[in-house]
């Protein structure tokens, strides 16, 4: 019986680990932060619709995934100005209007418009 329970515990961690690194590897480190804190990529998507390919939506606002520290942050930005128009974090307007304080916020703004 003990066998059987390690050799299941050994298949379910062998089968969590590729989730976990993948997961892992999702974020993209940007460096820190002027407050000091970690800033991490997460993602960036144009949410444009039905536009057509050469409007301007597709190529110069996208809405920005990063996380600063230890909360998630969502981000409107506007890649023409080298702005994030908005920004939330846990579902409250944090910033509006505000230029990249830091070389990893320039980063991610910078991944955000090269997509």
């Amino acid at each position: 019986m003990k066998l059987r329970s390690l050799a299941i515990a050994s298949a379910v961690s062998c089968l969590s680990l590729p989730l976990a690194i993948s997961a892992a590897l999702a974020q993209t480190y940007m460096g820190r932060a002027a407050t000091g804190e970690d800033v991490y990529f997460v993602s960036a998507v144009f949410q444009c619709g039905d536009l057509p390919a050469n409007h301007e939506c597709w190529w110069r606002t996208p809405m920005v995934n990063y996380q600063i520290g230890s909360d998630d942050v969502y981000a409107s930005a506007d890649c023409a100005t080298n702005t994030f128009t908005t920004v939330w974090v846990r579902g409250q307007v944090v910033a509006e209007n505000m230029k990249p304080q830091s070389q990893a916020l320039q980063l991610v703004m910078d991944n955000a418009c090269s997509r």
